[in-house]
C-alpha cells in the first residue's frame, strides 16, 4: 500500500487542561482553545486531544467531532498517555497505570484509535502517543514480555480497524525518564529486541512509531541525531514530536550566592501533583533522581535538567535556566531529518508552575508557544 504523502501539522495538546466528563471537556475547550484559535486567526485550530479512559468509554465520536467542528477545532492526534485523571491532587506514578502489560491499557488505546479514526477528517492516517510500557521500577521480566505482547497483538487490530476505516492509525511510544523506556535509546533496543523480528514487522513498521517528547529527551541528555539514525536504520518512523522545555540550571558554573538563590528558586517548582524527574550531569556521569524533592536533599553540584514542562519560548526563569536553546537545535535537526508530520506543543504544568510564573492568559500564553514553535519550524530563530 502506498505511503501517503505528508504534510507539517502543529497544534497543542489538550492535556493542560482538567475534564472527565464530556460537558468538562467542552466548557474547557470553550474557555481556552476558542481563544487560542481566535489569537492565531485561523479558521481551524489544530489540537491534540487528550479523553480519560472514562470518556473514551461512554462518549458517542459523532457527538464529540460534530462539537469539536462547531468550535473550530481539528484533531490531528490524541494523547493517549494519561488513563485516569491527569489533574488530580496527586497524580505522580499514577500516570504510569494501567501499563501496557494490562488488558485495560490495550482497551484505552483501541477505544482511542477508533475515536481517532472519527475525527481525523479526510486524512489517511493519523496517530496518538502512549506511555513507554510502564514505570520501569513496575516492570519485571514477566510484564515486559506482556507489555511487549500486547503491543503486537494490538498491530492487528489496528491493522483490521485500517480495513474497516481507511484510516492508518500508529501508537506512537514515548520515551519518559524512570520509565521501562526511558531514552529513545530504550525505545529502538526495545523495537530491535522485542518488536521487531516476531513475524509482524510491515505492521510493527506501519502501526507503531516513536514520539519524541522533547523536554524528556533533554532531561537524560540525550544526542538525537544519533537516535534519529538508529530509527531510520530501523525503519522506524518519528509518529509526533512533543514540543517541550525543560528546567536547567548549571550550578558549577555560579558562585556561591547565585547558586544559592537558584536552589532556592528551583525549590519553588517541588509541586505535589505530577513527577519532576531529575537528571544531574557532572564530571561526565549521569545520575538520576525520581522526582524534584529527592535531588534537592543532595548538593548542589553539576549540570540540573529537570522534568518540568514549563513554557517552551521561555529561555530562563528568574535566576534559573531552560533547555531552549537545545530545544531549538533539536526542532532544526528534526524538521529538517526527521520526516516527522505531527508536532505537539505541551506544556501541561501551566496550573503547576509557581505563582509568580503562571500565564495571566491562558490562552494567549498558548498562542504565543505555537507561534515561536511556528517560527522555529520555519527556520527563523528568535533573537
Amino acid at each position: 500500500m502506498p505511503e501517503e504523502a505528508r504534510t507539517m501539522q502543529l497544534g497543542y495538546c489538550t492535556n493542560v487542561h482538567p475534564g472527565m466528563t464530556l460537558d468538562e471537556l467542552v466548557a474547557q475547550l470553550d474557555l481556552h482553545a476558542v481563544e487560542v484559535r481566535s489569537h492565531l486567526d485561523l479558521d481551524m485550530l489544530p489540537v491534540g486531544l487528550w479523553l480519560p479512559a472514562r470518556l473514551v468509554e461512554s462518549v458517542d465520536a459523532g457527538d464529540l467531532g460534530s462539537r469539536l467542528a462547531d468550535r473550530g477545532l481539528d484533531v490531528f492526534t490524541l494523547n493517549a498517555f494519561p488513563y485516569g485523571d491527569f489533574h488530580g491532587k496527586r497524580v505522580k506514578k499514577d500516570v504510569y497505570a494501567p501499563d501496557w502489560s494490562t488488558p485495560e491499557r490495550v482497551g484505552y488505546t483501541l477505544g482511542c484509535a477508533r475515536i481517532l479514526t472519527s475525527l481525523r477528517g479526510s486524512r489517511t492516517s493519523a496517530g496518538l502517543s502512549t506511555l513507554p510500557l510502564g514505570w520501569g521500577a513496575d516492570m519485571d521480566a514477566g510484564r515486559l514480555e506482556a507489555a511487549c505482547t500486547n503491543l503486537l497483538e494490538l498491530v492487528e487490530s489496528l491493522a483490521d480497524l485500517e480495513s474497516e476505516t481507511g484510516c492508518r492509525i500508529h501508537v506512537d511510544l514515548e520515551p519518559e525518564p524512570g520509565c521501562a523506556l526511558g531514552t529513545m535509546d530504550d525505545l529502538v533496543t526495545c523495537f530491535e529486541e522485542r518488536l521487531l523480528g516476531q513475524g509482524r514487522d510491515e505492521l510493527v513498521r506501519r502501526h507503531l512509531g516513536a514520539c519524541v517528547d522533547l523536554c524528556h529527551a533533554a532531561v537524560m541528555f540525550e544526542d538525537l541525531e544519533i537516535i534519529l539514525a538508529r530509527l531510520q536504520t530501523l525503519g522506524i518512523p518519528i509518529g509526533k514530536v512533543q514540543v517541550s522545555n525543560a528546567i536547567e540550571v548549571d550550578f558549577d558554573s555560579m558562585d556561591e550566592t547565585r547558586r544559592r538563590e537558584a536552589a532556592g528558586v528551583l525549590a519553588t517548582f517541588d509541586e505535589p501533583r505530577w513527577m519532576h524527574q531529575v537528571v544531574i550531569r557532572r564530571d561526565g556521569e549521569l545520575k538520576f533522581y525520581e522526582d524534584l524533592g529527592d535531588a534537592l536533599k543532595e548538593e548542589q553540584v553539576g549540570c540540573w535538567r529537570v522534568h518540568f514542562h514549563v513554557p517552551v519560548n521561555v529561555p530562563t526563569l528568574g535566576s534559573i535556566g531552560t533547555t531552549r536553546e537545545r530545544l531549538i537545535q533539536d526542532l532544526r535537526l528534526l524538521s529538517t531529518k526527521g520526516d516527522v508530520e505531527n508536532w505537539e506543543v505541551e506544556t501541561y504544568a501551566w496550573d503547576a508552575l509557581p505563582e509568580d510564573r503562571r500565564a495571566s492568559t491562558l490562552a494567549r500564553s498558548i498562542a504565543d508557544e505555537l507561534n515561536w514553535t511556528r517560527e522555529q519550524l520555519a527556520g527563523k530563530v528568535d533573537p
